[in-house]
Formats: structure tokens, C-alpha cells, sequence
């Protein structure tokens, strides 16, 4: 979170819902690389609670944008 905050900073694109997106981009990709292959661990089945309202979020960001578009 704070790299993701300090090249946003660094780059002068501070903007809440790109932050929000970088974000969920590297815990998806933290939670694949840190579960093991050969069995499914109890942790995870918790983080799809997780998980499901990072892509709720993401939708929803998704949504206003479209709509910024087009209307």
C-alpha cells in the first residue's frame, strides 16, 4: 500500500480510485502467490469475503466511469 502511495505521489496522480484499484491488484496477487498449490487452507476461504467486496468496489468504480462517459 504505501509503494502503491508513494509512486502516486511520485508520479502527481493522487486519485482515491485508482489507489483503490492498484491496490486490489496486488492483494489478489499476494493471496494467489502466498496459497499453497497442494491444499486450500482455512485462511482463504475467509478472504473470498474479501475479495468479493474488492470486486463489488471495483464494479462500482467501473460503473461511475462508464457512466462519466457516456453521459
Amino acid at each position: 500500500m504505501f509503494i502503491t502511495l508513494f509512486f502516486l505521489i511520485l508520479g502527481n496522480n493522487l486519485d482515491p480510485e485508482l489507489f483503490f484499484v492498484l491496490n486490489l491488484i496486488g492483494f489478489l496477487v499476494l493471496v494467489e502467490l502466498t496459497t499453497p498449490f497442494h491444499f486450500k487452507p482455512e485462511w482463504k476461504n475467509r478472504l473470498k469475503w474479501v475479495v468479493l467486496v474488492g470486486v463489488i468496489g471495483f464494479s462500482i468504480i467501473i460503473i461511475k466511469k462508464i457512466m462519466l462517459i457516456i453521459g
